[in-house]
């Protein structure tokens, strides 16, 4: 079962310095995740994290009445990769492949997830297939905190890649992580906060 993050967690791990590489390591931590593929634009994502949030929203009344806890809405996260070795930045998104997910306490049980799932059924109809809860351990990583859209991101990640784990000795070792801190529904894009996190292991 996935860790109980405490303040201090919550601050080193989804609250990293503005623009400047840190190295973390990142406990298993428990999620409900939905899969796909293709762009991230894209209908299927959107559709996967509308079932997320419907799934999780309710948890927060569910836990205050069934277990007397206090449930503080999560950020969205996603993980993404493809199924060649090619740099994301490389491929088309329309060749990616995602994850999105939001983290879940460690005293959530399987039957208060279920009892979410199904009251987000009766207004969503069929969940998505992959719909479920999985352990994720990601280790060490070097992640930073990007204030602005998504697109001037691409120069630090660069940078990232082609300096930072060189230097360090280091290759990615699991999929690309961002965390959205800010919705960019309702925010500007140039105060949009993304945490993103590469985990990482020495090089051969």
């Amino acid at each position: 079962m996935g860790k109980t993050l405490t303040r201090d967690d919550t601050k080193t791990l989804y609250h990293p310095p503005v623009d400047r590489f840190v190295e973390v390591a990142v406990p298993p931590l428990s999620y409900l995740v939905i899969d796909g593929a293709g762009d991230p634009a894209g209908p299927e994502y959107r559709h996967a994290v509308k079932w997320l949030f419907a799934s999780i929203v309710p948890l927060r009344k569910m836990a205050k009445e069934q277990l007397g806890a206090n449930f503080v809405e999560p950020p969205l996260e996603a993980l993404y990769w493809t199924d060649t070795e090619a740099n994301l930045a490389c491929t088309p998104k329309q060749e990616w492949r995602w994850r999105t997910m939001i983290v879940l306490a460690d005293w959530m049980d399987k039957t208060i997830v279920a009892d979410a799932i199904a009251n987000a059924s009766k207004a969503l109809g069929q969940g998505p297939s992959s719909l479920r809860r999985e352990e994720i351990h990601e280790g060490r990583s070097v992640q930073f905190t990007h204030v602005g859209p998504p697109t001037s991101e691409n120069a630090m990640v660069a940078r990232m890649y082609e300096e930072y784990l060189p230097s360090k000795h280091l290759v990615p070792s699991h999929p690309f992580h961002e965390i959205y801190l800010t919705d960019a529904t309702r925010v500007a894009p140039e105060k949009l906060k993304t945490v993103l996190r590469q985990p990482v292991r020495p090089s051969e």
